[in-house]
């Protein structure tokens, strides 16, 4: 007999989005201000972003690089904010869809935003919960573990 879950309502704000548990990084005092300015001043830079402006990517370099060439970019929508947004569209491969925001920014907010993009000083530390978290994964998920490099 199988075991029936009750779906849970989509959350409605940022606050009802409950951290993991096990979430195996943290973030000093100073590393989380300079990540929440990050976040003001360039919006989302996990993702893709273009700079219209230069025809540069800012981030998501070693993520194109998985790509096929031939991935299109589709469900182009304008959008703007304060943080220099001008699109949200998407790379399609297959099935998958990829975010990708553009922007437009001069080239030095563009190298400014790459630089916060790519900066180890606000990605935050492991904890001491990562080995057993780590040691879990290699036990259920060996081969994620291993293809993902985890250790």
């Amino acid at each position: 007999m199988t075991k029936k879950t009750q779906t849970q309502p989509i959350p409605k704000t940022a606050a009802e989005l409950a951290p993991a548990p096990y979430n195996p990084r943290k973030l000093s005092e100073q590393a989380g201000r300079a990540l929440g300015y990050s976040m003001s001043e360039f919006g989302d830079l996990s993702g893709f972003v273009f700079n219209v402006r230069t025809e540069h990517l800012v981030s998501g370099h070693q993520r194109k690089e998985q790509l096929d060439p031939g991935s299109k970019i589709v469900n182009f929508t304008e959008a703007r904010d304060e943080c220099g947004t001008v699109g949200l569209a998407h790379i399609q491969q297959g099935n998958r869809l990829w975010p990708i925001r553009f922007v437009d920014w001069d080239e030095l907010k563009e190298k400014a935003a790459n630089l916060a993009a790519n900066n180890s000083e606000i990605s935050g530390e492991f904890t001491e919960g990562v080995i057993d978290l780590m040691n879990e994964i290699a036990a259920g998920l060996p081969d994620v573990y291993d293809q993902a490099l985890l250790f």
